[in-house]
């Protein structure tokens, strides 16, 4: 994983320990199950975390379905996380958005890419590229909730 993938992880677990929801890492083992397992009270939750850096700067919202180096399946095809979160970039910024993870493959399942990039993230991921305008209304902002919001909106996600 690149420093960008860990920034963007690094950001999601500090946002959700701040909330009083403990999150461990996934095992190497079980990496593309999903990267963290999470609990607050008896809730417990998987969360696949994405960091797409150009978003905003490109208009479009990048969703990984496959690592092109080894040709196998990965990000949304094979994740068994509960939830999807991106983090998006807007220079210095970042915001965190969830997506019930089955909501987000209905609509890729459903709707043709703009583009696919057969060589993108660290050259190794194939990736639909969606406009923002269109997916990003399925997500939740989670970064600018109080504690109790944030476990309300992950309860209605689960």
């Amino acid at each position: 994983m690149n420093s960008l993938g860990k920034a963007g992880e690094s950001f999601i677990k500090n946002l959700l320990e701040k909330s009083g929801i403990t999150c461990e890492k996934s095992e190497y083992d079980n990496r593309y199950d999903h990267d963290f397992a999470c609990k607050f009270g008896r809730t417990k939750f998987s969360i696949e975390v994405k960091h797409d850096k150009l978003a905003f700067s490109t208009g479009n919202l990048a969703i990984e379905i496959m690592n092109t180096k080894s040709n196998t399946p990965s990000g949304l095809t094979v994740t068994k996380a509960d939830i999807w979160c991106v983090v998006l970039s807007d220079f210095e910024n970042l915001t965190a958005w969830f997506v019930k993870t089955d909501v987000l493959r209905g609509y890729v399942n459903g709707n043709k890419p703009v583009k696919v990039v057969e060589f993108g993230g660290d050259k190794n991921a194939k990736l639909m590229l969606y406009r923002v305008e269109d997916i990003l209304p399925l997500f939740k902002q989670v970064d600018t909730l109080g504690e109790e919001d944030l476990k309300k909106l992950i309860r209605t996600l689960l």
